[in-house]
């Protein structure tokens, strides 16, 4: 078998495996997707009507999948309460085959379904881990379990109950007249599809069925227990069972982490089996299937390219100019491409067939700007070659990223001015279409989306009379033409075309010619070229050179003349000939020969020679210096069509730069026309033919032409991976009354594949075997696709397919797998941008991956895309937004200290003071925030970004009890998730919730780069972390380390949020009946608490502040309490007192020099240590005081004092807090 077809079938595989990951269901999903064998001895089919529907054809087996048990949630009068819980969790499934008499024969291993193992792909609630899974299952072997006609159990129930039920059936029949005696002697199978095959008599025939399947499974049962001689040949098949669930019962044991995963459930015996088509992706698999199995194989020039496991061979990049003149279109006219964008269009124009072109685009780079100008380029260029329009597919799995494609194909092509602005034909309101499932077809369209019925709706006798009036009007303004017809609308739409097209040409050509002329008289001359002065000077000095160069010449000549005949004819003689020449060199001397040559040792005889060669040089420079001047005019003269008075000497760039958003744009408003009309002509061919309504998409030529005339209108079609196979398939005749479903392989131009790095190879290759050309833009700095297969499938799958030899072993195993994860072959950890950066022919950045790049950062300010460029990008990323405003409400990286505490709740994390704090905040700055952004929807400025699903949960109910009930309606609509909530979209203030805290601290953020990459480059204005800072260490060279000398890079970025240490956000695990917490409002209050902390303490006093100064402390009389009997112990910031903005400030290292001197002399030990935010004093193991106030660097009052508050707690659970505040410390 053909390597290409091995990765088919193994993909195909994997699809299908796919079907188990899922085992949340709704319970309203059961009986639509699902078949109840509701009996209890779950290892048989024991219902006849399961068995039948089960059925669909006549082989002995049929294959399915089965779920033996399941867990119902449990209710609270007949509610569920809404949580994150799923209804109902099926925690196995495995693959069975069933035999036409109901035994049921399990043929693989018992799977759990993926989304109920970590990890995930949001945190979502699980019963264990998938490590623990794999390890299961490849330690422990399957029992053995096959299917054989020949078991005693099947034949014994073949010829002792079956045939009772056949009889039984058959006399039903006859008796209601259904059949006749003859028919009641045929064979049973033959007469059940005779039946069925009978229209008249198939109701009434299932009628019967129905009601006799019904009253047979009242006595069978009873018929079978009583039965001695069928248990005793039942008995292997049940001891296998008891077996297989003895396996299933051990691995659940090992798998699930902790029994109280299913405190809210109970346990069911119901067993279901899958009902019909389940899996989305069963139009691919059914490429994949056609792929492998058929005999004559297409073309597949892509698809095989994009199977190779083995690097790209490469070559060096294309300058960002090629194709000036092939680069026919742009969508823009304010905008032109950047540098790294127009690379990218050059090499896709320059592909050859079959060529996949990856292009890594990072946050904010400009990725939808590079495919939309891919898209108007070749929509232009086949224009101009009046052949079809390309057919252009962009897709992804991700609906964010599909939707943000078509939202710009309607929003990011500008209108133009002039009479060829815009569209000629109303109502077309997008340059993309977008097809989408039936049952979201509605609700796009209601968005005012460009869907396919909207198309079909446009392909009517009606809306073409409608569009081509509009044209005509618009077509007879443009080329001032009452009379105009379509066809000659489109053929001078065509002549402008060339004539633009023409217009590059010459730009391009004028530009090699005039450098390259200049260049050699810059070298020939010794002059700048491009100095206009210089160049117009040195004509001046030719000219005047080839003037004396001829006067020479005639004096010369006419002293020849008249020179003696003695001195010429005797000049061979030596005397002679030096007086000859001194004679001449008096002469030449008086002349002023001397400007030009060397007269010195001149020799009469060959002085003419010399004067020949000096004007044959004079001349040929004039010839240079005329066709640089002519070279100049004729590039300055196109450069003038561009735009009047453009400098020839602009860099080349800038003039491509002109070109976009000038002649590419108008030659895309032109070709949008051309093609509008070329769409009117096929509309009225077809009219005239009646052909109209023959548009069916099951033949090949009408789908293909389908296509082609859609691509007229709109140069791109959106729709996602699973959706793709199912509009490029056709039926194929095999025979008179037989018809195959085919597909139109090697017919799209380009496929289009967004968020490529988020796709798993699998899901998009079906499209890659349906297309010429692919380019892929993605970003695997981001979150990858998380697969639904588990690692011992996955490699099962790969040995299955002979990718993987078996005969090795275990480590050699994981390193062929390991290969195909980083090739992006491989289901689990591979996708389609990692195949596409392999096969790639560039390789422009060594310390990154394979592929072209985009670099220039638009989105977020400069501040906060450095930390991602650092994070992940090793550098390379240009940011170009700039830094953030002065007078911004917010800073661009900014943090809120939050003493909470992090608890295990549900297998997930929850900081409940956070979670309260990060609602109040946004409902405090609510009026602020829509205020700054012009009145913008609060849901468009600000998200909430965390790890955790039960923190996501708590802040979003939090947010639900805003008392303000004119805003809850839009509290409720701002994005609070998971990173995945936020992929492929943007904010203009992004909060971020760790949820841990220094009571449980993770590892969880550390360890995903791609989680806190995403999370930070969805932030336009503010990335905001609120939680524990004490966890942010930014001496660490952790992710969050890094992220830490971001945000304390400036003392400005410190946030303070007045409600914070207010009664609203007392900690409840501090609060005792016996001791409400106190709160302390203004520095008075503070001083007055800490006076009486020195007064009561017995033992020892703590003092956490990450600022000290010595003149605040000795201003506000504390040097006198520190100095008392009492132990003092002050813990304080390092870098805090001795930076600013991550330099070391001179001035404050002598001031903190002299402050802990002079708390050394007063016996307070002071510890100094990294990352101190906390604001904490604690008096004996009794008392903590938590708040925003800096104790020992705070002002008193005037222009720099700020309101300040703290909580006092007093419990006996203060207790534990304190020392665990302290061990942190040490």
């Amino acid at each position: 078998m053909e390597h290409y077809k091995k990765i088919t079938k193994y993909w195909r595989d994997s699809l299908v495996d796919k079907q188990f990951s899922q085992g949340k269901y709704k319970s309203s999903d059961l009986a639509k997707n699902f078949l109840l064998n509701d009996k209890n001895a779950f290892f048989r089919v024991n219902s006849k009507n399961v068995l039948q529907r089960l059925f669909s054809s006549e082989d002995n087996t049929v294959e399915t999948s089965y779920i033996p048990f399941s867990f119902k949630k449990v209710t609270s009068h007949n509610k569920y309460e809404k949580d994150y819980r799923p209804e109902i969790l099926f925690p196995v499934i495995f693959k069975v085959q069933v035999s036409e008499y109901g035994f049921i024969y399990p043929t693989d291993k018992p799977v759990i379904p993926r989304d109920l193992l970590l990890p995930l792909d949001k945190e979502d609630f699980f019963i264990g881990n998938m490590d623990d899974y794999d390890s299961f299952v490849t330690k422990n072997d399957i029992p053995a379990f096959e299917f054989s006609e020949t078991s005693e159990w099947e034949k014994y129930y073949s010829e002792s109950i079956e045939s009772g039920y056949t009889k039984g059936l058959v006399a039903h029949l006859l008796e209601e007249s259904v059949i006749d005696g003859k028919q009641a002697e045929e064979d049973h199978k033959k007469l059940v599809k005779l039946l069925l095959g009978k229209k008249n008599a198939k109701r009434k025939f299932l009628d019967i069925v129905s009601r006799y399947n019904g009253e047979w499974e009242k006595t069978i049962e009873d018929v079978l227990a009583g039965d001695p001689e069928f248990n005793k040949a039942i008995e292997p098949y049940i001891t296998k069972w008891n077996d297989y669930l003895r396996y299933i019962d051990n691995l659940l044991d090992n798998v699930i982490e902790s029994k109280e995963v299913f405190n809210h459930y109970e346990k069911t015996n119901s067993a279901y089996f899958t009902n019909g088509e389940l899996d989305i992706s069963s139009k691919i698999t059914a490429v994949y299937e056609d792929i492998y199995t058929r005999d004559e194989n297409p073309d597949l020039s892509l698809f095989r390219n994009y199977t190779t496991v083995e690097e790209g061979s490469e070559i060096p990049v294309i300058g960002s100019n090629n194709f000036f003149s092939k680069r026919l279109g742009h969508n823009n006219n304010k905008h032109p491409l950047a540098d790294a964008q127009r690379t990218a269009v050059s090499a896709l124009l320059g592909a050859q067939r079959g060529e996949i072109l990856p292009v890594n685009g990072p946050p904010g780079t400009g990725k939808t700007t590079m495919l939309l100008s891919v898209v108007t380029c070749l929509w232009v260029e086949n224009a101009v070659k009046e052949t079809d329009p390309p057919v252009i597919i962009a897709n992804s799995t991700n609906n964010q990223a599909v939707t943000n494609i078509i939202d710009a194909f309607a929003k990011d092509f500008s209108e133009g001015e002039g009479d060829f602005a815009g569209r000629w034909i109303d109502e077309v309101n997008s340059f993309g279409s977008y097809f989408v499932s039936s049952m979201r077809s509605a609700e796009a369209r209601d968005k005012g989306y460009l869907t396919e019925d909207a198309v079909k709706e446009m392909e009517t006798e009606d809306f073409y009379v409608k569009a081509k009036q509009s044209f005509l009007e618009k077509s007879e303004k443009a080329f001032h033409n009452k009379n105009i017809t379509v066809e000659e609308s489109v053929r001078r739409l065509h002549k402008l075309l060339l004539e633009k097209r023409s217009l590059l040409t010459d730009i391009e050509k004028t530009y090699e010619n005039y450098h390259k002329s200049g260049t050699q008289i810059s070298e020939i001359l010794e002059i700048d070229y491009k100095n206009k002065d210089a160049v117009t000077d040195i004509g001046e000095t030719l000219d005047e050179h080839q003037k004396d160069i001829e006067g020479i010449k005639d004096k010369w000549e006419r002293y020849l003349a008249s020179e003696s005949l003695f001195l010429s004819a005797l000049s061979f003689l030596p005397f002679v000939r030096k007086k000859r020449n001194l004679k001449a060199k008096v002469f030449a001397k008086g002349n002023g020969f001397s400007k030009h040559f060397d007269i010195d040792n001149l020799d009469a005889g060959r002085f003419i020679d010399k004067v020949n060669d000096k004007e044959a040089i004079i001349l040929a420079n004039i010839q240079k210096h005329d066709s640089f001047k002519e070279a100049l005019n004729d590039y300055t003269h196109a450069l003038n069509k561009l735009e009047n008075n453009t400098d020839p000497n602009l860099a080349f760039i800038e003039i491509d730069k002109k070109a976009d958003t000038k002649i590419r744009f108008e030659m895309f408003l032109v070709a949008t026309h051309y093609w509008e009309g070329q769409w009117l002509l096929e509309m009225e061919k077809l009219l005239e033919k009646g052909h109209l309504n023959n548009t069916h998409w099951k033949y090949k030529n009408i789908c293909e032409n389908n296509w082609r005339r859609r691509m007229k209108i709109t140069p791109c079609a959106v729709m996602t991976s699973y959706m793709l196979p199912n509009y490029f398939s056709f039926s194929r005749k095999i025979h008179d009354n037989l018809n195959k479903v085919d597909y139109l392989y090697d017919f799209i131009d380009l496929l289009i594949v967004d968020e490529a790095g988020q796709v798993s190879p699998e899901v998009a290759g079906a499209g890659f075997s349906l297309a010429k050309n692919a380019l892929v833009i993605g970003d695997t700095k981001q979150i990858p696709p998380i697969s639904k297969l588990t690692k011992s499938i996955d490699i099962g799958n790969l040995h299955k397919a002979n990718l993987i030899s078996k005969n090795q072993g275990t480590d050699k195993i994981d390193e062929a797998y390991k290969e195909l994860q980083a090739k992006g072959i491989a289901s689990d950890g591979g996708s389609v941008m990692k195949i596409s950066q392999n096969r790639s022919k560039y390789y422009p950045e060594k310390k990154l991956e394979r592929g072209l790049y985009l670099y220039e950062h638009r989105r977020c300010y400069d501040n906060i895309i450095a930390f991602c460029n650092e994070l992940c990008y090793k550098g390379v990323l240009k940011p170009m937004r700039g830094e953030v405003m002065k007078d911004a409400i917010l800073p661009s990286m900014g943090y809120l200290n939050i003493e909470g505490k992090c608890m295990n709740v549900s297998g997930s994390k929850q900081n409940e003071l956070e979670a309260k704090v990060i609602a109040g905040w946004i409902i405090s700055n609510y009026k602020k925030l829509r205020e700054a952004y012009n009145g913008d929807e609060i849901k468009d400025i600000v998200a909430v970004v965390t790890p955790f699903r039960e923190q996501s949960r708590k802040i979003t109910e939090y947010l639900k009890e805003s008392k303000d009930k004119s805003i809850k309606e839009e509290l409720s609509q701002i994005t609070v998730g998971t990173v995945h909530s936020l992929q492929g979209a943007e904010r203009k203030v992004v909060l971020f919730s760790p949820a841990y805290s220094r009571h449980n601290k993770g590892s969880f953020i550390d360890n995903d780069r791609s989680m806190l990459n995403v999370s930070v480059s969805r932030a336009k204005d503010s990335f905001l972390v609120f939680g524990d800072m004490s966890l942010f260490n930014r001496q660490s060279v952790s992710l969050t380390g890094i992220l830490a000398r971001y945000l304390f890079e400036n003392e400005i970025n410190g946030l303070s949020y007045e409600y914070q240490y207010s009664r609203v956000f007392v900690r409840d695990d501090l609060v005792s009946k016996e001791h409400f917490p106190q709160i302390l409002t203004n520095y008075e209050e503070h001083d007055e608490f800490l006076k009486k902390v020195f007064s009561e303490a017995a033992r020892r006093i703590v003092i956490i502040s990450p600022w000290i100064i010595y003149s605040t402390i000795e201003k506000n009389g504390y040097d006198k309490l520190l100095s008392g009997n009492t132990k003092v112990t002050i813990y304080t910031d390092e870098k805090f007192n001795t930076y600013t903005q991550n330099k070391p400030d001179k001035k404050k290292e002598e001031e903190f020099d002299l402050t802990l001197n002079k708390l050394n002399e007063l016996g307070v030990d002071v510890k100094v240590k990294n990352n101190i935010h906390s604001k904490v004093v604690i008096k004996d193991n009794d008392t903590m005081c938590i708040g925003s106030f800096n104790w020992f660097s705070a002002q008193r009052g005037g222009l720099y004092c700020n309101t300040e508050h703290s909580i006092v707690y007093q419990s006996e659970s203060a207790k534990d807090e304190i020392e665990n505040i302290l061990m942190q410390l040490v």
